[in-house]
């Protein structure tokens, strides 16, 4: 079962359902955050209970997540494409931390390595637009869109597509070609899913476009610091996998 208590504004610390989507506090157009009841958690689920190491992605920790994929009921609306649970690797022996004299580590969030989880777009976006459009599915929503300057946008169509969401994305025009060219064969592929728009020449553009044209039509934000603290509790598994 999901502990998320409420969503709480940053700034105002007023707090809201988590079962009614928002984006900014109404009170002072500020971030909100998703709040775990983890009082309640610890003693529901003792000894880490909640704690499924068998699984290769970020879904293993459980209850710890704003979805427990252990869960029939929260499950059903998780989009697992294997992302997280990604190794720490030893560069101790670098030159620069040698010089140094550090024990230096580096989490590996694109290559994918045997035995680990694989972000499916090779960036750490993917956790946060994972539980982005698992989030969306349990609260009913079917478009959404994002401003951005790259990662994120490859990343919120390939789990809008393997979730059965709408999206628009909206980068600049110079845009890295890489990530452009995914975002451009997908809507190719899949026009009725996904809408690319080009726009310059930076992110701000792109954000007052989708505020214009395409929010009123339905779409809800999940760009950065505007959507309920769905992205950051995505990401937040890469803090939770150091400590493991």
């Amino acid at each position: 079962m999901s502990y998320v208590r409420c969503v709480r504004g940053l700034a105002s610390g007023i707090e809201y359902s988590a079962d009614v989507p928002m984006n900014l506090d109404p009170i002072d157009g500020r971030p909100v955050e998703m709040v775990l009841d983890i009082e309640r958690l610890a003693a529901q689920r003792p000894h880490a209970g909640w704690y499924d190491p068998a699984r290769r992605d970020l879904w293993r920790f459980g209850a710890l997540m704003a979805l427990d994929a252990a869960d029939p009921d929260d499950a059903r609306h998780i989009v697992a494409l294997g992302e997280g649970h990604t190794p720490l690797l030893d560069y101790t022996s670098h030159p620069v931390a040698h010089r140094a004299g550090l024990d230096l580590r580096l989490k590996e969030e694109g290559k994918a390595h045997a035995g680990f989880g694989a972000n499916p777009t090779q960036s750490f976006k993917d956790r946060g637009m994972a539980m982005v459009a698992a989030q969306a599915r349990r609260l009913g929503l079917t478009k959404l869109a994002v401003p951005t300057q790259g990662n994120a946008g490859d990343s919120l169509v390939r789990y809008a597509l393997a979730g059965g969401l709408s999206v628009v994305v909206a980068m600049p025009d110079d845009t890295p070609t890489p990530i452009l060219g995914n975002v451009a064969a997908a809507a190719h592929r899949h026009p009725r899913q996904v809408i690319l728009e080009l726009v310059g020449p930076t992110i701000r553009e792109a954000g007052a476009l989708l505020k214009e044209r395409y929010i009123p039509q339905g779409y809800f934000s999940v760009a950065t610091f505007q959507e309920p603290g769905w992205r950051i509790e995505g990401k937040k598994s890469l803090g939770l996998e150091l400590a493991e």
